[in-house]
């Protein structure tokens, strides 16, 4: 008599796994169409794909030194024993 064994982290069964991946991969295929719908409208309004990716990558920029400046700004608050709700508020 052969039982199939589970691995402890699996506990769909093939079928079950089969199709929650297929529903995953029809999630993904309904949002890249709607990425693809909004990139066609801000290209009809006049933007290039260049622009907006430069847009992108200035934004990541500007969060990377947001959350850098925040972070110097909370150890600032534990130097002097503040909180960095402290140190901001004039």
């Amino acid at each position: 008599m052969s039982r199939q064994v589970q691995s402890p982290g699996c506990s769909q069964s093939p079928k079950e796994t089969k199709q929650s991946l297929q529903t995953e991969i029809s999630d993904l295929k309904r949002k890249e169409d709607a990425l693809d719908a909004e990139i066609a409208q801000l290209e009809a309004e006049g933007y290039s794909l260049a622009e907006l990716e430069q847009h992108v990558t200035l934004l990541h920029q500007y969060n990377e030194l947001k959350d850098t400046g925040q972070m110097l700004l909370g150890r600032l608050g534990k130097r002097l024993n503040d909180g960095l709700l402290k140190v901001l508020t004039p």
